[in-house]
């Protein structure tokens, strides 16, 4: 198995695990905010990024999000 499909393994998973778990999109907003947090801090603890460098990372995974979101908008994937 490719990175690639380990990825959008885990991803499912992780997805249908959380939508099951909230029932608001409130709840899963706040879910996703303890969850950005917590990869801010891993980034920071475990591999020695600068608090900076973490959001910075964040914030571009954000926007390759928001990209992925409306190619499938527009009919690309």
């Amino acid at each position: 198995m490719t990175p690639h499909e380990i990825h959008n393994e885990l991803v499912r998973k992780f997805i249908i695990e959380i939508v099951a778990r909230t029932k608001t999109s409130s709840d899963l907003v706040v879910l996703t905010e303890s969850m950005l947090f917590g990869v801010m801090h891993a980034l920071t603890k475990v591999h020695g990024m600068t608090p900076a460098h973490s959001v910075e990372m964040i914030n571009e995974a954000v926007l390759q999000a928001t990209r992925r979101l409306a190619e499938v908008n527009n009919g690309k994937k």
